[in-house]
């Protein structure tokens, strides 16, 4: 039997964006370095999982207890003072919001940072955690993702949320609600789940795995927001052929 490929939605979406970048980060293995806004969401994710574990059995802690709380899990983001203290400030005012409108909601956690690593053929499987889910009734569900950025609209087709609505069935659960809740507004969008795109995101792992296995790693479209980010622009020979034929563009202006 062969290596089994471990497919996670991170990994699934790097690929999209772009097969070289998914190279990069896990063929060759390079160190990625998460941005700040990466760093804040990761922090803001720990302490929300921490809080929401108390509400589930039972506990309310009070201000002081979510301070220490929120406190424990800060990691620093920033190697500037101040601005790591507005990260802070900020991710503390966000924590107080959650707490006014989740306390009594805490009752339906069926899941908090649900792990999960399951095999959907004999050499891909399917691996990563789910935010929360929720009991709607009896064996249905909702699928929680939060999301500490700007609000969008969430679309039935979603990549990410039919991804863990398939691994839900998986664990013996009916999916009934995708939902994103945006914590920085505490805002919570929701749609039905439909089964057809449950079925396409299957398919569209089993198509990616086959690419990746067939090593094939053309790069995507260059786009100029999205390689930007990126943590390998620098090493990427596409990134440097934009940004040059982009200067000779502007330089005949």
């Amino acid at each position: 039997m062969g290596k089994i490929l471990k497919i996670s939605y991170t990994k699934l979406s790097f690929y999209l964006t772009c097969p070289r970048r998914y190279y990069y980060r896990y063929e060759e293995k390079r160190p990625f370095y998460p941005t700040k806004k990466i760093k804040y969401g990761s922090n803001i994710h720990r302490v929300l999982k921490d809080y929401s574990e108390l509400l589930k059995v039972g506990e309310i802690p009070n201000k002081q207890a979510r301070q220490s709380l929120f406190n424990n899990q800060w990691t620093k983001i920033s190697k500037n003072k101040e601005e790591d203290q507005q990260f802070k400030d900020q991710g503390l005012e966000q924590l107080e919001k959650f707490a006014e409108i989740n306390e009594k909601s805490a009752q339906n956690i069926l899941f908090l940072e649900k792990s999960f690593n399951f095999p959907i053929t004999h050499d891909i499987s399917i691996n990563g955690y789910i935010d929360r889910i929720d009991k709607i009734e009896d064996n249905c569900v909702d699928i929680i993702d939060y999301k500490t950025g700007n609000t969008r609209q969430l679309f039935e087709d979603d990549i990410q949320l039919n991804l863990y609505a398939l691994v839900c069935r998986y664990l013996g659960l009916e999916p009934k609600k995708l939902s994103l809740y945006f914590v920085q507004f505490n805002k919570k969008t929701s749609v039905d789940v439909q089964d057809k795109y449950i079925d396409e995101v299957k398919n569209l792992i089993l198509n990616t795995a086959g690419k990746i296995k067939n090593k094939e790693f053309k790069p995507g479209q260059v786009i100029e927001k999205i390689c930007d980010e990126c943590s390998y622009k620098r090493i990427c020979p596409d990134y440097k052929d934009f940004i040059f034929n982009l200067y000779k563009y502007n330089n005949k202006k």
